[in-house]
């Protein structure tokens, strides 16, 4: 039998390009200007990660984002 927290896990492969999201990429996927992404990542709504001078976004935790502010 297979323990529950090892078949949950999920497998450490590191960050790849599909991972990291730009602005842009991330308006495109929300239906919303880049400036409101801008803002709501600024403002800390909107989780992202400051790289050098270029804001990222990961994948998941925009989708975990979305997810969470519909159960609001």
């Amino acid at each position: 039998m297979v323990d529950r927290n090892e078949r949950d896990e999920v497998p450490n492969r590191g960050l790849t390009r599909s991972d990291l999201l730009t602005a842009d990429e991330v308006a495109l996927l929300l239906a919303v200007p880049v400036s409101t992404v801008r803002d709501w990542a600024r403002r800390g709504l909107l989780p992202s990660r400051k790289l050098g001078r270029h804001r990222r976004f990961l994948r998941v935790e925009v989708e975990r984002w979305v997810v969470g502010s519909r159960a609001a």
